[in-house]
């Protein structure tokens, strides 16, 4: 988590560590509904964008789908909707199939819950 992040700052699995944190905390607050895990997944996006307005072309496609969860979670169904499209096309494009994988499935579960379809 966070130590991990103070302890070893210049890894790059630190990205991609943060980024499955967030993708857990969105999961759980869309689940329990609680405000502790919307407020680290918060967290944690914000982070990320930051790391991507700073110039980190690695972050992109995280940044895209978290923001998806964001607006599932807040209840924007068309915003979340265009971000899990635009974050699916970009992983599927660029050829990072298992994150591919990880945001249809998600983005199913978004379908069936929110959307009802």
């Amino acid at each position: 988590g966070d130590t991990f992040e103070k302890e070893v700052p210049v890894n790059f699995m630190i990205m991609i560590e943060t980024f499955h944190r967030g993708v857990a905390l969105y999961a759980m607050a869309q689940k329990k509904k609680g405000r502790q895990y919307r407020a680290r997944a918060e967290t944690i996006r914000k982070t990320m964008e930051k790391w991507m307005k700073c110039g980190n072309p690695n972050v992109v496609y995280f940044v895209e789908f978290l923001t998806a969860e964001h607006y599932a979670l807040t209840s924007k169904l068309d915003k979340a909707e265009e971000h899990y499209r635009k974050s699916i096309v970009f992983t599927a494009r660029t050829g990072v199939l298992h994150h591919s994988g990880l945001f249809n499935e998600r983005y199913a579960d978004f379908l069936q819950n929110k959307r009802k379809d």
